[in-house]
């Protein structure tokens, strides 16, 4: 899975299973920890994950 900035570069390459993220790394090649996926997991909709996604992969 593949989300993207709304300038359509890519942010995120997420791996799934079940249903579930279980790995993901952001463009720059920082790869999110467990607690990082368990908190996108929890989020009811794409827009918070991106939105979580971007808080942490556009972090300075």
């Amino acid at each position: 899975m593949r989300f993207y900035t709304e300038d359509k570069k890519l942010l995120t390459l997420i791996k799934t299973q079940g249903g579930k993220f279980i790995s993901a790394k952001c463009f720059n090649d920082k790869a999110l920890t467990n607690k990082d996926l368990e908190e996108t997991d929890k989020l009811k909709s794409i827009s918070q994950a991106i939105k979580y996604l971007q808080e942490i992969c556009l972090k300075k």
